[in-house]
């Protein structure tokens, strides 16, 4: 994990669901507060109105009708959880 003053940036390489998982328990643990790639790219953008703002909205264009169709195929409701 690096980390700069209350930011840090965290990869976890687990070859499995349950590895992934413990590492996780242990960084919230720890005092991490995980987020989506989703929620990170918003917090980055900050300025909506910026130049280079239409890439992240593109990827949202694409990544919440998916997410849906996910979501139903998995049977989760959303908001329901």
């Amino acid at each position: 994990m690096q980390s700069s003053g209350t930011h840090g940036i965290v990869a976890i390489g687990g070859i499995s669901t349950v590895a992934h998982e413990s590492a996780m328990d242990r960084m919230v643990g720890a005092g991490a507060r995980p987020v989506t790639a989703i929620s990170f790219g918003g917090e980055l953008m900050r300025n909506w109105a910026r130049e280079d703002a239409d890439r992240l909205r593109e990827i949202m264009r694409w990544y919440f009708p998916r997410k849906h169709e996910l979501d139903v195929a998995e049977g989760i409701v959303p908001g329901l959880r």
